[in-house]
């Protein structure tokens, strides 16, 4: 057996014409995945076949135009030798580590606490870089080897099940790195052996047909939606970022606009509230609009259906993100998350994307400056005054270390003590980690998500009802409670769980209720967003709202004079998709993906069924348009600045 692996090992590195052999292989036995597993995982829609026609041809067509790129470099070298291979692990070099050059940063700032990430993060890319053409040298030598080859083929299905298995709704990076190295080694150990190089030349005309189709036939907007439920298509998800144009649309029309209420309609709302309100802000973490407004659970959360019963509820709240980080800075500053500069910020577990150095000051600020105590009490560290999402507060408790979640029962007894002893106008904050996954903060220890996802607002509710009792007993005429969500949580919808994933309903669908004296117990059923909550609190105080901030006041709403606020329009982001809504109609565009969807959410709550399909309709084509010139109008541009992928 060692003579044989050193015969075999004498034909490494293989020729450039045997290893994009191996390549074209790999490819089709990709494709072949991708088809068993939309097959296997997906439910069968009307666009089945050409859904499974686009997977098999991008993934052959792409791996087909690696191939010839790869056969091309044999020109640098001879038939056998290590000049083509070093400019090949620089081309897979190059485009692998900038598909994962965020995952990988990241990993290196982990260990420890990043300490060592400038000489970690070099060390990665150049694993990155070596991945694949040890794929083919590994594989060839199991080509070699006759029966052997068959370890190598399992071993890149293996890692293609991988790849349909794990993070099915997240991380296509990953994705597409894992298919990338496991499709090589199954391919190139199923084709090397005498003769490859040969054989691939004979398939240099087939290939480039097949390259070309992949390259230049771009499947239509349904197609590529049904593509991108699977996270086989790495090859799709590769052409939309490099060949795809957006889906078009004829209509054309101007960015919606924020219009402002008048100085004397802001005063006449204001009228009868007192000049020093005690307020206090709730945003609690992953929760869902529809738990509350319902009525399903009201048997279990006595506190939360008497704030919702007995104040202002905003029966259409959403969230401008659904990750924690994005949505807090949106509801701080006033500002949606393409507005604000954003780039990596702090130390080891902690450092992620932030809008840390964006100038853009936080209404809180605005509060202190004018004389108000304000004071935060937070459970998570990057919601402290450095990593500025919640930046301006006169004082600020930061109940936690490192990545870890505070309790409710360590954030809100500080808290509650400060309501009893405010005296002048006091604004306070905290942000509520129950309910978040792993849902075990809970009475429920066993159970299914979604039961311990409950259980855990069972907890919330019994503190908010402490709140609320602070409120009455030490501030009955000034006292204030506004208790809102950052942002939803999936339990299977859309195929996903959790949050940040998606921009559908279940994820930036919150609650938002506004409980005190002069709250009249009403529902408002007009669509709203936590841009809002920066205004609507400088007018509690008193205080004109920012001229920059893209959000109004919501006072006039919850005293009930639906006719004395302004207008905005309200939007979404996430992760390079965005939402704007339009009456009873939402646009969501996907920047990486080249897709769009447009759901009327009156008649389609759940958003199943998708209007932007076929020829859309002049109402339906005009709201895209819409979408993208609101978007071009407030996106940041300085400097070559683009918003970019937040994880």
């Amino acid at each position: 057996m060692g003579e044989r692996v050193a015969e075999a090992s004498r034909g490494t590195p293989p020729a450039m014409e045997e290893a994009a052999l191996g390549l074209l292989a790999g490819g089709v036995i990709h494709a072949s995945a991708d088809v068993v597993a939309i097959l296997v995982a997906l439910p069968f829609t009307g666009a089945r076949g050409a859904h499974l026609g686009f997977a098999a041809l991008e993934g052959v067509g792409v791996a087909a135009a690696m191939a010839l790129v790869v056969a091309g470099l044999s020109v640098l070298g001879r038939a056998r030798g290590w000049a083509p291979w070093i400019a090949y692990t620089a081309l897979t070099g190059l485009g692998l580590g900038t598909v994962l050059l965020g995952a990988l940063r990241r990993q290196a700032s982990l260990f420890l606490g990043g300490a060592v990430a400038p000489v970690l993060l070099p060390t990665y890319l150049v694993l990155v870089a070596i991945a694949v053409p040890a794929a083919h040298v590994l594989g060839a030598l199991f080509g070699r080897l006759g029966r052997v080859r068959w370890l190598g083929v399992l071993a890149g299905l293996a890692g293609l099940v991988v790849g349909h298995t794990m993070w099915r709704d997240d991380h296509p990076d990953v994705h597409l790195a894992i298919f990338w190295v496991a499709a090589v080694l199954a391919g190139q150990s199923l084709v090397s052996g005498p003769g490859a190089a040969r054989r691939f030349r004979r398939l240099r005309g087939p290939s480039l047909v097949v390259a070309l189709a992949a390259i230049t036939i771009a499947p239509p907007n349904p197609i590529r939606l049904e593509l991108f439920a699977e996270p086989g298509s790495v090859a799709a998800f590769a052409l939309a970022q490099l060949t795809w144009s957006p889906p078009e649309v004829t209509a054309t029309t101007p960015a919606p606009q924020v219009v402002r209420a008048r100085d004397q309609d802001r005063a006449v709302v204001r009228r009868g509230l007192p000049d020093d309100p005690v307020v206090v802000l709730l945003t609690v973490d992953a929760l869902r609009a529809d738990v509350v407004l319902s009525g399903e659970h009201d048997g279990r959360w006595p506190n939360l259906v008497a704030l919702r019963d007995g104040g202002a509820s905003f029966l259409a709240a959403t969230a401008p993100g659904s990750q924690t980080s994005v949505t807090l800075t949106s509801l701080f500053s006033g500002r949606y998350f393409s507005q604000l500069r954003w780039d990596y910020h702090g130390e080891g577990a902690s450092r992620f994307q932030y809008a840390a150095a964006d100038p853009t000051p936080r209404f809180v600020a605005r509060l202190s400056e004018a004389g108000v105590d304000t004071q935060s009490f937070l459970g998570l560290i990057f919601l402290s005054e450095g990593y500025g999402v919640t930046r301006g507060f006169a004082t600020e408790r930061v109940l936690v270390e490192g990545r870890h979640h505070a309790h409710v029962s360590s954030l809100l007894p500080p808290l509650i003590q400060a309501v009893a002893t405010a005296e002048g106008p006091s604004f306070f904050f905290a942000h509520l980690m129950e309910p978040h996954a792993p849902y075990d903060r809970g009475t429920l220890r066993r159970g299914s998500d979604f039961e311990r996802y409950l259980s855990e607002i069972d907890v919330v509710d019994r503190w908010l009802g402490r709140v609320v009792a602070s409120l009455r007993r030490h501030h009955p005429r000034r006292g204030y409670l506004l208790v809102s969500a950052d942002h939803g949580e999936a339990f299977g919808e859309h195929g996903t769980h959790h949050h940040t994933k998606t921009l559908y309903e279940e994820l930036i669908h919150v609650p938002l209720i506004l409980w005190g004296p002069g709250i009249p117990p009403i529902r408002i059923p007009e669509r709203v967003s936590l841009i809002d909550v920066g205004p609507t609190l400088l007018h509690l105080f008193g205080l004109p709202p920012d001229e920059g901030a893209m959000g109004v006041s919501l006072l006039s709403r919850a005293r009930g004079l639906l006719g004395r606020g302004g207008r905005r329009p309200v939007a979404a982001e996430g992760r390079l998709r965005r939402v704007l809504y339009g009456g009873s109609l939402k646009v969501i565009e996907d920047l990486r993906r080249r897709t769009v969807e447009v759901y009327d959410l009156s008649r389609d709550p759940g958003e199943l069924h998708n209007l932007f399909a076929g020829t859309p309709t002049p109402e339906v084509a005009r709201l895209v348009a819409e979408a993208r010139a609101f978007f071009r109008s407030i996106e940041l541009s300085e400097g070559g600045y683009s918003p970019p992928y937040k994880p």
